[in-house]
């Protein structure tokens, strides 16, 4: 099953959204799909006519203040932190369902630029999400504790993807993942 994209479920992700179309895109260098599957083709997600291969993962975790009271926890699923007031990045890509159909009694203060963020996240008691991506790629806060998302939609399962015939161009590509 595909992952929602911004943009509407089912669609495969791109660098902008295709205004109001929705759909697998068979020209599109890759799409995001939920760790259901695995393999050439998960759960027949893709159409025959597809060649993919997972490269790479991505999962996520709730970055707790010591304080908080599932900060011992090993893992917490998005109905157990629903009606949290929590701090979020904007433009989070296909994450934001979590926002939106996991924890709809939650309020987020949505930051746009990453000091507010990092400066809200470092000064307050409120909890944010993180990935264990997020952990390589970008600076971590001190003080929060990461506890990951049990709920199985907390991680997700990246593919590239391309069109059959054009597989063998991308052989070593695909043999490098």
């Amino acid at each position: 099953m595909l992952r929602k994209p911004p943009f509407g479920r089912g669609a495969a992700a791109q660098a902008g959204p295709p205004a109001g179309r929705s759909g697998l895109q068979p020209l599109l260098p890759f799409a995001i799909l939920d760790d259901k599957g695995g393999g050439e083709n998960p759960d027949g997600a893709f159409p025959p006519s597809l060649f993919a291969r997972p490269c790479g993962r991505e999962s996520l975790a709730f970055a707790l203040p010591p304080g908080h009271r599932f900060a011992g926890r090993e893992s917490l699923s998005f109905t157990e932190m629903n009606g949290e007031t929590m701090i979020l990045m904007d433009n989070i890509g296909f994450w934001n369902f979590v926002r939106t159909e996991k924890m709809p009694d939650s309020r987020f203060l949505i930051q746009s630029d990453s000091f507010s963020f990092q400066e809200l996240l470092r000064s307050s008691t409120l909890p944010a999400f993180t990935t264990d991506l997020a952990k390589i790629y970008l600076k971590q806060t001190p003080g929060r504790i990461e506890v990951p998302v049990s709920d199985p939609e907390g991680s997700v399962t990246y593919y590239l993807v391309c069109r059959r015939e054009t597989a063998p161009a991308f052989r070593a590509l695909f043999a490098a993942l």
